[in-house]
């Protein structure tokens, strides 16, 4: 079984397990949660305070795509209005790997945003978590799916980025900031 799990602010959350396919990608996971996640929210305590800046990006900074799409979410929170996808679902959304760590799979500019403005854990941000039931993590093959069709070109993931804004032939890069702190202390004198 799947396990994804969101959690909104003051600590509502919701949850649902689906059957885990090996056909079926962490994506695909997240979209079968949104078409039957049932809207019934309760309230979670989060266990543990996952901090921000410790959280592994996948972009390097030459891959956030935009710099005014983190400026307008600043002031959406400014007036304090919390950051969600259009379909009103977490826009931040993470998995957790065999080595407990955790991947920012996507959301990257929300991320930032909520950094700038003073967030510190993960628990103060909304956000999904997509996880293996019978694990709590997910392994090294089901990361790849993050690298789209250059994932047969990595032995280790953790060496690498991506860049969908590049061309093609060089959207796989060379990690260059190793987490979200590094990858938020690379852009914050730009915004």
């Amino acid at each position: 079984m799947r396990k994804i799990e969101a959690y909104y602010p003051e600590g509502k959350f919701c949850s649902l397990e689906i059957p885990h396919n090996r056909n079926i990608s962490i994506y695909e996971s997240v979209e079968v949660f949104k078409k039957r996640s049932n809207p019934k929210i309760i309230l979670k305590k989060s266990a543990e305070y996952i901090p921000l800046k410790s959280i592994i990006n996948l972009h390097n900074n030459d891959g956030i795509q935009s710099l005014e799409r983190i400026k307008s979410m600043i002031k959406d929170i400014i007036s304090g209005k919390d950051i969600f996808s259009s379909d009103g679902f977490p826009n931040i959304k993470l998995v957790k790997t065999e080595d407990n760590e955790w991947i920012l799979f996507d959301g990257h500019h929300t991320m930032l945003a909520y950094i700038i403005m003073g967030r510190e854990f993960l628990h103060e941000v909304p956000h999904m978590i997509i996880k293996n039931q019978d694990k709590e993590h997910v392994n090294s093959e089901e990361i790849s799916v993050f690298f789209g069709e250059h994932a047969d070109k990595i032995k280790n993931w953790k060496e690498h980025v991506i860049n969908w804004q590049a061309e093609k032939e060089k959207q796989l890069c060379k990690r260059v900031q190793n987490n979200v702190g590094e990858l938020f202390e690379s852009i914050k004198r730009i915004l």
